[in-house]
């Protein structure tokens, strides 16, 4: 699965009744799996998904 979030702020105008929302960007994705490496070559492949 992979998740994520957006950062966004909200800044207030001195002198205004309205606000102004900013778009920061997106924070770093999460990804996850579940599941077995099997093989000679195990510990390589998990070492080269980290």
């Amino acid at each position: 699965s992979i998740s994520g979030r957006r950062r966004i702020v909200e800044l207030r105008v001195p002198g205004s009744e309205k606000n102004v929302f900013q778009d920061l960007g997106r924070e770093p994705f999460t990804i996850s799996f579940e599941g077995e490496l099997v093989g000679s070559r195990a510990i390589e492949t998990l070492e080269e998904l980290r």
